[in-house]
């Protein structure tokens, strides 16, 4: 009869644990020391790279570059600024200048000559033979120059970084050789400096959750759990969860590619479902030792449900995460990989790990927590005194229960038997005020009054429940159509942090030479599947760039390199012609004999032209260029005979993000038909489920609809705060990634709720009973769990990175509105309102027979 209470299953796995402890407990530890053996490698060979989508335009010309300029593939470009306070082509600077560039060239040859890709290109190493090719690395007023480092990515992730670190320390290590230091200053921009200053913006982000926003969650989980000694349980799951997973991984990222960022939401996930499990299973836990269950029991009752509850939402949260899989682009995927990863560690920890422990450490933990609460009663009763303890016994008093002071002139005997009396008096007098006259009060669980049963009683009279539910509707809906307005942006100031030398170079080169795209030039390839060097296929090709420098503007001839152009000026076939013929070469012949042999395929059936645009590619507007090119392309193929693509970092990005926008509301509908499934499974029945969906939708389209209105239409600029600022966009990334976590952390909530009412609806509590006991009995862990969230991912407000801001933003809102308003009035509205259909079709619900007791009812 002990465990009669429990269910088979939860019994069963309980005593295999107790049984096996040692066993768990060992294995584990195991896990432990190999995670921090091999695990932590795992972070040293995640990547940054990642191809274009299969399919493509971008793969398609990516391919066409490959076949035909092998030598070109995996070739990456970083530029070095060196901006001064004089004219750099003048000397005595420019003469400097020229020895620091050889001095330069020479040591990065030494030292990765390996990876450079042809010389470092300057306006000294190209102004005596080819000006024409020099003049766009010199700025408009002569006041700063360019060098351009051509090379291919290192074999690690980290490998690379040195690398471009080199690029910038070893520019500032030669300049004060040769008299520079004071009136010259380097910078260094492109896609490897914007990847090394993201990776040290994240890295101080971290440091600062470890340092502020963890500390507090963990304070404010001891809070809760009323316990010091029980944080050593998180504390172990967290850290066997972050090893564990990382350990999973590093064979997977031995053949598969793993994003670069992939260890850190991994590591924030494991952070914030273990708290999370912590607190549900520990919080059951405590009520089982309250209710004077032996350990055993305590823990049968945590697992049977606990347990089941981070079951089914980790179950579903999983399979949310593995959504992102099925996404055309590799970034998503592993990341996709990754989180479920994480996710399944965290259930396989807390489902085993945790009871272990408990079955071990649990009276040794118990003992402590009494003897440091019996110290705290002792320190504050000597403080205090008498008069403190007077003061404790009143506020016992209002509590009711064992704590309120005796009855006067009675015996401790006399008290409860009177006390039971006017309580059987009390609920005879206030009988006919009961809905349901024919249930027995259930006295074994007086709830206890404060706010929670407050509310429960105001939403579960059903005029009331429906006037709050039509005023959220009516606040929600307007924010939640903003939805429809989103614009989503892949530039690099929304992902470098605020301020970073990487993106003022870029500004700066922006200002000094005509726009960003010097930086991230553009390839027009044209493929001749005969010979590209004849009159008929040059001339097509002069008839494409002259259309694209027509119809699709800001591009002019001035930014066109290539055979056909050349220093903002047309080259005829006849003058290539002779310039390749010419046995004595002009300055002008030596650039086009030098561009025919560099950008001609060997087979002569390819060339190509570099477009520089005065816009920023990764811009909006830059982005809508690459459409409007490509229509020009796709049209000028049938009339020139010509196969032709436009090839580029951005474009790449570009279809890679376009092609995930694409999937994503596919995404979305098939995750929350998972969620349908597996609730309905849990819960047999529709209505539940149903109900589910709905809520995690309005949370979806309120936050990104809000989110809309914050970045995009500026409401929070008043603040003054940089991080709710106007940003004209939302970045693409964190729409995506925080859909998944959005809708687990709903469901975590959502299923933590309604089990606990269908806890007491199996007790044979009305459906109005139950819904009020599991308010009661919940409200105070949901919240304090959604507080405990809501810390965790505020640390990234303050981070230096939009984007990062962005993703706290929405995550922090879905989780205070999961906390605060759909979990707190909008399910237990539905609930209400769907009554005992709530639970239909299941079958083999109890009869009714215990209700509220008449104090309880409003």
């Amino acid at each position: 009869m002990a465990h009669h209470s429990h269910s088979r299953i939860a019994l069963r796995w309980v005593h295999w644990i107790k049984q096996l402890r040692w066993v768990v407990l060992g294995l584990w530890c195991v896990v432990i020391v190999l995670g921090a053996t091999f695990g932590l490698k795992f972070l040293d060979i995640t990547v940054s790279d990642f191809p274009a989508p299969a399919g493509s335009p971008s793969h398609a010309s990516g391919q066409a570059l490959l076949e035909y300029f092998p030598e070109q593939e995996g070739v990456l470009l970083e530029t070095l600024l060196l901006q001064a306070s004089a004219d750099v082509t003048q000397p005595p600077l420019s003469t400097s200048l020229v020895a620091f560039y050889h001095a330069y060239a020479q040591s990065l040859t030494s030292n990765y000559g390996a990876y450079l890709k042809g010389p470092i290109l300057s306006y000294y190493l190209l102004n005596a033979f080819t000006p024409e090719l020099a003049t766009p690395l010199l700025a408009s007023d002569n006041t700063s120059t360019l060098f351009v480092v051509n090379y291919v990515h290192l074999p690690s992730d980290r490998e690379n970084i040195a690398f471009i670190e080199f690029l910038l320390q070893e520019a500032r290590r030669l300049l004060p050789d040769f008299g520079l230091a004071e009136s010259v200053s380097p910078g260094l921009t492109g896609l490897g400096a914007f990847s090394v200053d993201i990776t040290e913006g994240v890295k101080e982000d971290a440091a600062r959750i470890d340092i502020y926003v963890l500390p507090l969650a963990l304070l404010i989980l001891a809070y809760v759990l009323h316990s010091l000694p029980l944080m050593l349980i998180p504390l172990l799951t967290i850290t066997v969860t972050l090893l564990g997973q990382f350990l999973i991984m590093y064979p997977i990222a031995q053949h598969v590619d793993v994003v670069s960022f992939a260890p850190t939401v991994m590591a924030s996930l494991s952070i914030a479902m273990g708290i999370d499990y912590s607190l549900f299973q520990l919080t059951r836990f405590m009520d089982g030792v309250a209710a004077g269950k032996d350990l055993f029991n305590a823990v049968c009752l945590m697992t049977e449900s606990a347990g089941y509850i981070i079951l089914v939402s980790g179950s579903t949260l999983c399979v949310s995460f593995l959504g992102l899989v099925f996404l055309p682009m590799e970034i998503l995927r592993s990341l996709g990989l990754a989180a479920s990863i994480t996710i399944l560690t965290a259930l396989s920890v807390n489902l085993t790990l945790l009871p272990a422990l408990l079955l071990v450490l649990g009276p040794a933990l118990l003992a402590a927590d009494a003897w440091m609460k019996r110290g705290w009663a002792r320190g504050k009763a000597a403080l205090w005194g008498r008069r403190g303890r007077r003061k404790g016994r009143r506020k016992g008093a209002g509590k009711g229960g064992w704590e309120a002071p005796l009855l006067e002139g009675a015996t401790d005997k006399e008290d409860k038997e009177q006390r039971v009396w006017k309580k059987e008096e009390a609920m005879e007098e206030n009988s006919e005020e009961m809905d349901d006259g024919g249930y027995d009060c259930d006295e074994s669980a007086p709830l206890k009054k404060g706010c929670w049963l407050g509310l429960a009683r105001f939403i579960s009279h059903k005029p009331y429940g429906l006037g709050a539910l039509l005023l959220l509707l009516a606040l929600a809906l307007p924010v939640a159509v903003q939805l429809k307005d989103m614009e989503t942006s892949v530039e690099f100031d929304l992902m470098l942090p605020f301020g970073s030398g990487s993106y003022n170079t870029l500004e700066t080169i922006s200002s000094n030479y005509g726009g960003a795209g010097v930086v991230f030039p553009y390839k027009v390839i044209f493929i001749d599947s005969e010979d590209i060097f004849t009159p008929q296929s040059y001339a097509a090709m002069s008839h494409v760039l002259a259309s694209l420098v027509e119809s699709a503007p800001p591009l002019e001839l001035m930014d066109v390199t290539g055979i056909m152009v050349l220093g903002g000026q047309e080259v005829s076939y006849a003058e290539m012609t002779a310039a390749l013929n010419a046995t004595v070469p002009t300055t002008r012949q030596f650039t086009l004999q030098t561009l025919r042999d560099t950008l001609v395929s060997s087979n002569g059936k390819a060339t190509y032209a570099t477009l520089t645009l005065t816009i920023d590619p990764y811009s909006s507007e830059g982005q809508a260029w690459i459409d409007t090119v490509r229509d020009i392309l796709k049209g000028s193929e049938s009339s020139s005979g010509l196969t032709l693509h436009l090839d580029g970092p951005a474009a790449v990005i570009h279809d890679a993000v376009g092609s995930v926008l694409s999937a994503f509301p596919t995404m979305i509908s098939i995750t929350l038909a998972v969620v349908f499934f597996l609730i309905g499974v849990a819960y047999r029945s529709i209505v539940a489920p149903l109900r589910s969906v709905l809520t995690i939708a309005l949370t979806l389209t309120f936050v990104y609809g809000l989110a809309v209105c914050v970045y995009q239409w500026g409401a929070f600029d008043g603040l003054g705060l940089r991080a709710l600022g106007q940003s004209g966009s939302l970045a693409w990334l964190p729409l995506v990634m925080c859909f998944s976590i959005i809708v687990g952390l709903g469901l975590d909530y959502d299923v933590f709720l309604v089990t606990r009412i269908l806890e007491y609806r199996m007790e044979a509590h009305t459906d109005q009973g139950a819904l009020v006991r599991g308010m009661v009995n919940t409200g105070h862990i949901i919240t304090a769990a959604g507080i405990i969230m809501a810390v965790a991912f505020s640390g990234l407000l303050f981070s230096s990175e939009l984007i990062l801001n962005q993703t706290a933003f929405l995550l922090v809102v879905s989780v205070l509105l999961d906390t605060f308003v759909v979990r707190t009035f909008l399910v237990p509205i539905l609930m209400t309102w769907s009554g005992a259909y709530t639970w239909w079709p299941r079958q083999r619900l109890p009869t009714p027979t215990k209700d509220l007791c008449p104090e309880e009812y409003m």
